[in-house]
């Protein structure tokens, strides 16, 4: 066993789990306050691309945030009930948080006609209610064996030209997320997350922090827009795409195994409690991000001028705040409803798949045997 303290075996948590949720949703506000409109967006790129330090940190932290994220939420899957009425009540939790999200974002910034932007910035509610979906339909695979056929499904379509930005962000974090749950049930996995690996951690992301730096800035840039549209990888049926798709999981994988060992395994005042409300962050940044954007345009720029020597100081306890704010009791009662719904649903469902099997001939030996 590792010196590390471990979370009490009462709660049933693990605090990695919960500071490497917190360290994610840091960036993904980040991203989202400085991404969601074009002209803030060109505006962040310009002034990452000036400040090769703040470039290379930004594009490593992009490379890693989702792909960590649909990594630990593969971890914490294989963690909960395998019955059927649980998991219907996650599934459709995530489904009317998924649309509770859309439906908040749109309002806040309605999209041109024709476009579904909102689905694709609120995707990772959708990607989780994909990969719930399809681990039920492949549990009776072996974990290795899912994992493979989601892989090798995910290169396919990467050969095939898929690139779709709102389908495309989903599907292509797929095999990260089977591939947490396939660790999980891994003895080996198991211990070394038990050994107190922080210092290597840290020293693999020193050592990767440097290459990035020392790259041309067309490939640190490249770099910051493969992890910001979430590994997409441009291209129509050519070899090259599936190489460049195993070339992303390669880079994201590595960034993010140094990331997860990086991060301590005990709890951390108020850091641990906001991995916790990851989601109901998720749901709100967007919506918050359109309506800021809005009332103060200039606010974003406001924040980039202060620095010193390229090092902003604004930003990080801006989205601090940000964070802290939508972590707040009262900023989920909103939620409260679409969690009975879902209960409520899930119950319902079950009930109706009950009678089903009841009524069904397999499904009552007895009547077999009368026919008979």
């Amino acid at each position: 066993m590792g010196n590390e303290p471990q979370a009490p075996l009462n709660t049933g948590r693990i605090y990695r789990y919960d500071n490497i949720r917190a360290l994610c949703i840091f960036f993904i506000v980040l991203a989202t306050f400085y991404f969601a409109r074009p002209s803030i967006k060109f505006a962040a790129y310009n002034w990452i691309g000036s400040h090769r330090a703040i470039a290379a940190a930004i594009a490593m932290a992009m490379m890693f945030t989702l792909t960590l994220f649909a990594f630990v939420s593969g971890c914490l899957a294989a963690r909960h009930e395998r019955e059927r009425a649980g998991f219907l009540k996650r599934f459709i939790g995530i489904v009317l948080l998924f649309l509770l999200a859309v439906t908040v974002t749109t309002l806040s910034e309605p999209p041109p006609e024709g476009e579904w932007i909102t689905i694709a910035e609120t995707h990772y509610l959708g990607f989780l209610a994909i990969a719930m979906f399809l681990e039920q339909c492949l549990q009776r695979l072996a974990p290795k064996w899912a994992l493979l056929v989601v892989f090798v499904s995910c290169l396919l379509l990467t050969y095939a030209g898929f690139t779709n930005a709102i389908l495309g962000k989903s599907v292509y974090m797929l095999p990260v997320y089977f591939f947490g749950r396939l660790c999980t049930q891994s003895a080996v996995f198991r211990r070394i997350t038990q050994k107190p690996l922080w210092w290597a951690g840290i020293a693999a992301l020193g050592v990767l922090y440097t290459i990035v730096f020392l790259l041309p800035q067309q490939l640190r840039t490249g770099l910051l827009i493969l992890g910001e549209t979430n590994l997409l990888v441009a291209g129509n049926h050519t070899w090259f795409v599936p190489v460049g798709r195993l070339a992303a999981y390669g880079i994201a994988g590595i960034l993010s195994a140094a990331v997860f060992f990086a991060v301590p395994n005990r709890r951390i005042p108020g850091i641990s409690a906001i991995g916790g409300k990851t989601l109901q962050i998720y749901v709100f940044a967007y919506p918050l991000a359109h309506v800021w954007a809005r009332l103060h345009p200039q606010s974003l720029s406001f924040l980039m001028e202060y620095e010193i020597g390229g090092l902003p100081l604004l930003i990080p306890p801006f989205c601090a705040a940000v964070i802290w704010l939508l972590s707040r009791k009262w900023v989920g009662v909103p939620l409260l409803p679409v969690l009975k719904a879902a209960d409520w649903l899930s119950e319902q469902t079950e009930r109706l798949l009950a009678s089903f099997e009841k009524k069904s001939p397999a499904a009552n030996p007895k009547n077999s045997r009368k026919r008979s």
